[in-house]
């Protein structure tokens, strides 16, 4: 309506001029929550949502809704051609979220006769620290034993009949790994291998190594001639605390 006079000043609207449970779904914008800065990462325990509890409003922080322990896909890697030596997980993957990995996949040598080498990172390069690691695999059915206190690598494999290139060729590697941005404790790398050789014919193979004491951020699967052929694939999870 037209005023007669002066028009009134603007004022602030305060809480009291709303009245309690007023505002309706209707009047809210649709965007309410996609317009907003996404948070890009998984929520802190601290961090709150808004619920209904039966039809009343309550704030829940995410530590009551977060899964249990389990499992969390952080990365996963395919070589595309037989161009990539390494396959490596790095900082954005390796983090204080975790304290314990899980390192799985199916991975084909380029060369054959090659077996597979694991390092840890450290600042977003290899460590490959002269008498860093210490390392003992064994042979599927005892035939092979193999200890190394003073090596640049973990060694997944000794002995036998190594890596084939021929179609259903290949190594199952799995490997947990454990405390790698710890300055306090070693990183401790436990695994087996489960493998189609270069004969054709099937093998086995454990090992359990470490970086002696040093924080690393990063892991690296490498063969210890030739690169990764077409199809290598691993996947990093993470072990929910």
């Amino acid at each position: 309506m037209a005023y007669i006079g002066k028009i009134p000043a603007a004022a602030a609207l305060t809480a009291d001029d709303i009245t309690d449970g007023i505002i309706t779904n209707a009047k809210l914008a649709q965007d309410i929550i996609s317009g907003d800065t996404a948070l890009g990462a998984e929520p802190a325990d601290t961090d709150e949502f808004l619920v209904s509890d039966a039809g009343t409003l309550k704030r829940m922080d995410y530590s009551h809704i977060k899964g249990s322990a389990g499992l969390t896909k952080l990365a996963s890697t395919t070589t595309a051609d037989a161009t990539s030596s390494a396959i490596t997980f790095g900082s954005s993957y390796i983090t204080s979220t975790y304290d314990l990995y899980l390192l799985s996949g199916w991975c084909i040598p380029a060369d054959d006769g090659a077996y597979m080498r694991i390092r840890v990172q450290s600042s977003g390069s290899d460590d490959s620290t002269s008498n860093g690691y210490g390392f003992e695999n064994w042979l599927g059915g005892g035939a092979t034993h193999t200890n190394d206190n003073d090596e640049t690598y973990i060694r997944t494999k000794s002995g036998g009949t190594y890596g084939g290139t021929n179609t259903g060729e290949g190594w199952l590697l799995n490997c947990w790994i454990s405390n790698p941005l710890s300055s306090s404790y070693p990183t401790m790398i436990t695994g087996t291998t489960n493998l189609v050789q270069q004969d054709g014919n099937h093998e086995s193979s454990g090992f359990m190594g470490c970086r002696y004491v040093s924080a690393n951020n990063g892991i690296t699967v490498y063969w210890d001639t030739g690169n990764h052929d077409t199809g290598s694939t691993l996947t990093l999870y993470g072990v929910t605390k």
